[in-house]
């Protein structure tokens, strides 16, 4: 979709009519709370950073900072250790974290990127063979464990995952930026606003791209500082409009569109289709409204970064190290120092950048109807967009104002219509679904249990 279609399609949704139709259809479907929980682990894990469902009820978990993949069994009351750092047993993986998906029937892949390998788990919990994985991109096997990656596999085994390009202004490049002097222009950079979905295939090394999407570009802004000097400041966005995407069981690739919300699909022989526009309430945003959502997000990264500044404090005091400042840390607000970096050059000199935090800029630069769903695709977060065990998309909803309880998800059918509307309990994560049911992470403390949930 050219830029162009993508605002006619947002412009055309504010009109009259269209998000009065579209909120009609939506209150058809009152949203309704989730299945009961029927099992809990008892073990607490450190983390949870997926899980691999398997046929008889069993469950694999990847204990990403604990450093182990566990088994549990259908009442997750027991487990036993799949894979973990311990080099005294023959389970033993590199002390990086790695990734766990599917492969093909009941088996699975653990990704280690110490190693460069894959570990297939066959359907009884152990590691039967390990071979060499395809390198990412960047190198590495970084794109099979970050959750800004979302790898999967397709029906055939084959991996599938995202990659983000690099900022689309060819002067991005920031060891080209001409010699400067103070005074000069300021440069606006305007990063990638689209991602492309890879298909790498295990036995041939090769990748081909099977889909873009767009990834909601945000920019950064620089301005000469001195000779050979840039001041850069970068500017977040409160709410990026992001496709997000998912795979079903059975191989299909489910892109879900952000700005006119309908899903692209992919099949895994390449065959595209696309299904009509799913039912949303197209709020119109008043500047009030966008000044207010500017506000919430910079008041909640002030509180993160208080949280994130304690546990550093006490981290270097345990260790006896000397204690950073917020702004050492790159955790002061708007307006602080986030780092430096010095770069060569194409004319041999060295050009040298100090890059501040932007905030969010302006209200004026947020989408002016609220969006079905904001992606949380990140290093930090999860995708938006789950496959359940009969392929329906479950769509977490963006709520400005949520419900007493947890997050709402649209679950959509494959021929595009809306069927269900499903609030979880509050405080937990979708991490994967069975048939008939659906595994939630809760936190406890320092470490997360896991559950598992009927679906009605």
């Amino acid at each position: 979709m050219t830029a162009f279609r993508r605002v006619l399609a947002v412009f055309l949704a504010t009109l009259g009519l269209a998000p009065a139709l579209g909120a009609q259809q939506a209150a058809k479907i009152p949203v309704r709370p989730l299945g009961r929980i029927v099992a809990v682990s008892h073990e607490m894990l450190t983390s949870i950073g997926g899980v691999r469902p398997l046929n008889d009820g069993r469950v694999l978990a990847n204990d990403k900072v604990g450093h182990r993949v566990v088994l549990f069994d259908s009442s997750l009351a027991s487990f036993t250790t799949v894979a973990d750092t311990t080099t005294s047993t023959a389970k033993a993986y590199g002390s990086l974290p790695g990734g766990l998906f599917p492969y093909t029937g009941d088996s699975s892949i653990f990704a280690d990127p110490a190693s460069l390998s894959l570990l297939i788990i066959d359907p009884a919990g152990k590691i039967v063979r390990t071979v060499s994985a395809p390198i990412g991109p960047g190198g590495g096997l970084g794109y099979l464990v970050g959750p800004q990656f979302n790898a999967t596999t397709d029906g055939r085994g084959d991996v599938v995952y995202r990659f983000n390009w690099a900022a689309r202004n060819p002067q991005s490049q920031l060891s080209k930026l001409p010699v400067n002097q103070p005074g000069g222009p300021p440069v606006t950079i305007v990063y990638a606003d689209s991602a492309v979905i890879l298909r790498a295939n295990f036995a041939t090394k090769k990748r081909d791209t099977v889909a873009t999407i767009n990834s909601g570009g945000q920019r950064a802004v620089l301005t000469p500082a001195g000779s050979n000097s840039w001041s850069v400041s970068v500017f977040q966005n409160a709410l990026p409009l992001s496709d997000d995407w998912t795979v079903t069981p059975d191989g299909m690739l489910a892109i879900v569109r952000v700005f006119d919300y309908h899903i692209d699909w992919v099949a895994p022989d390449g065959t595209r289709s696309s299904t009509p526009k799913i039912a949303h309430d197209w709020e119109r945003y008043t500047d009030s409204a966008k000044a207010a959502i500017i506000d919430s997000s910079t008041r909640a990264d002030s509180i993160r970064a208080i949280s994130t500044y304690a546990a550093i404090v006490k981290q270097a005091k345990d260790a006896g190290q000397p204690v950073p400042s917020a702004a050492q840390a790159g955790l002061g607000g708007p307006g602080s120092v986030m780092g430096t970096q010095s770069l060569p050059s194409d004319n041999g000199t060295t050009v040298n950048f100090t890059v501040t935090n932007g905030g969010y800029g302006d209200p004026s630069s947020l989408p002016d109807s609220r969006p079905p769903f904001v992606t949380t695709n990140d290093s930090t977060g999860t995708s938006a967009v789950k496959a359940d065990a009969d392929g329906n998309i479950w769509i977490r909803v963006f709520q400005p104002k949520p419900l007493p309880g947890g997050p709402v998800f649209d679950v959509v059918n494959r021929q595009g219509v809306l069927i269900d509307r499903v609030q979880i309990p509050g405080a937990t994560t979708i991490v994967g679904f069975a048939p008939g049911f659906v595994y939630l992470t809760s936190r406890e403390g320092a470490g997360y249990h896991l559950a598992r949930a009927r679906i009605r």
